[in-house]
């Protein structure tokens, strides 16, 4: 093992660099969630996807090479603030598969050993179970080694020669993804995994691939700029590395287009497009081509070059220490927002208000009531017989009147408050809070209870967001009232909706009452 350090120093010390780098930033920060151990952990998954990748690249790039993609890769993409500040351990775990899978896709191809394909039937199929879209990954073995027709018949003669070893993979990765669903079918809530799931509705064929990479709201190269030498590698990456090409270009291609149909994919309260980043672990390869090639160039084009990477992974680096200090806005960014925050450590009191006002998720628009009238829209007292849930409603446990709503999990959603933009209002900015009672046995029922509230046009939901209870907050065996507020958009279209429910996924039960929607107008 020394000795292959030894023989491959930068890369080796490139990761110990990076987890230096992280540990330093995350408890400099003084970060008091997640706990110390919490945070070891998740840096330990980013560290092996890390080191997985390192080690397929070193099949196919110098050591020097390696060494730089992974520090570019590291500190130049929004990965930096997910690991130290941000703590997205399930995206962190899914890229670390993939790095994986691209591993022992690799090795098998190079000497079909049992223990590899072993190893890739597993790997496969967590990602399987834990990734929305994740039957991309199936790509990256079938077209891995093909480039031409003369590649894909060699490859046919491997595929025969090795059959048993296939059909193992496939009886395996059906046997471990069908499980989980049968057992879901027999008792639903019970389903052991939790996937990743992307955010509104997906539209086929969509027009947010635009947004997605260039708004100011979480855009993919806005936040993570240095990104454009992967895609821009992809021409040095087929001239060098051809049987390669395919699968991670088509994997990377369509994994782009899918992404990109969900309709609130950069609505989401985090930092650039994390949803794109699985694919970190097959963008590493036109990364390194296109660093390997401007290595290879005269020293001016060398210079500039990384002079230019340099730049976009200092932007990147700063830029996630102003999402983390609360100076890029966790959600609704604007070009104007932007251009105010950009290169600032600071901001003034006036400029923080500015910028508070222009932010859709916070709820600043209505800590000062006076400067706004208040009005009932709509609401639910459950007092009502006559209605489909009426068997849902409880007696025994009840905040005013007679009755309330009961949720458990055969009942994971509450009757929507629903109401069209034209009904209640003609001002440009409103801003809404919905309010609930709720009621659990336990503390920590109230965990799985969350708020929501989103615009509708067309039957596809915008601006979501989804509010969650915090039990540690919530006392159990009483009635506690909580609200969330929301900032309308700034000119629906008068046919679009506003609709707002309790969403509870969870396993236990839990009672609502007084549902209602509030508005608040600014006074004249």
């Amino acid at each position: 093992m020394f000795k292959r350090i030894l023989k491959e120093p930068v890369s080796f010390f490139s990761i110990i660099l990076i987890a230096s780098a992280f540990l330093l930033m995350h408890f400099i920060e003084n970060s008091r969630e997640p706990s110390p151990i919490e945070f070891i952990a998740y840096l330990l998954v980013f560290l092996l996807g890390t080191g997985f990748a390192r080690q397929t690249l070193l099949r196919y790039f110098p050591d020097l090479t390696v060494g730089i993609t992974l520090l570019v890769l590291a500190f130049g993409t929004n990965l930096y603030c997910l690991v130290s500040f941000d703590y997205h351990l399930q995206t962190i775990l899914i890229f670390t598969l993939y790095a994986m899978a691209v591993f022992f896709t690799a090795a098998w191809h190079e000497n079909q050993k049992m223990i590899h394909l072993v190893f890739l039937s597993v790997v496969l199929s967590l990602i399987l179970l834990l990734h929305t879209i994740g039957i991309l990954s199936l790509l990256i073995p079938v077209f891995w080694g093909v480039y031409d027709r003369g590649s894909w018949q060699s490859k046919m003669s491997i595929v025969k020669s090795k059959q048993r070893q296939l059909i193992f993979m496939l009886a395996f990765i059906v046997v471990v993804v069908v499980t989980p669903l049968l057992i879901w079918q027999f008792s639903p809530g019970e389903i052991p995994f939790y996937s990743i799931k992307l955010p509104g509705v997906f539209i086929s064929f969509s027009s947010f691939l635009w947004e997605d990479l260039f708004s100011f709201n979480h855009g993919w190269f806005i936040y993570s700029p240095v990104l454009i030498i992967s895609f821009i590698g992809f021409y040095f990456f087929a001239e060098k590395n051809k049987p390669l090409f395919y699968a991670v270009f088509l994997f990377c291609f369509l994994d782009l287009f899918m992404e990109s149909s969900w309709s609130l994919l950069g609505k989401t309260m985090v930092f650039g497009q994390i949803a794109f980043i699985p694919a970190y672990a097959l963008l590493v390869f036109p990364m390194a081509s296109f660093i390997a090639k401007i290595r290879s160039t005269h020293l001016g084009i060398l210079i500039f070059s990384f002079a230019v990477v340099a730049f976009f992974v200092s932007l990147s680096v700063f830029q996630s220490w102003q999402y983390n200090e609360g100076i890029i806005l966790k959600s609704g960014m604007r070009d104007v927002d932007y251009g105010l925050v950009f290169g600032r450590t600071r901001l003034t009191k006036v400029e923080k208000q500015r910028l508070t006002e222009m932010d859709p998720d916070t709820s600043y628009v209505l800590q000062d009531e006076s400067k706004y009238r208040k009005e009932v829209l709509a609401s639910y007292d459950f007092e009502d017989t006559h209605v489909p849930y009426n068997n849902k409603l409880e007696k025994d446990y009840v905040k005013s009147g007679k009755l309330a709503f009961t949720m458990d999990s055969t009942t994971q959603y509450s009757p929507a408050l629903e109401i069209s933009y034209g009904e209640f209002t003609k001002k440009p900015r409103v801003g809404m809070r919905i309010t609930v009672s709720v009621f659990a046995l336990n503390a920590a029922y109230y965990n799985d209870l969350n708020l929501v509230i989103a615009s509708n046009h067309a039957r596809n939901n915008y601006r979501y967001k989804r509010f969650m209870l915090d039990g540690k907050k919530l006392k159990a065996g009483t009635w506690n009232t909580v609200s969330f507020d929301y900032q309308t958009p700034p000119d629906p279209d008068p046919n679009d909706k506003l609709v707002s429910y309790v969403w509870y996924p969870g396993k236990n039960v839990v009672f609502i009452d007084d549902l209602k929607y509030e508005a608040f107008e600014p006074k004249k």
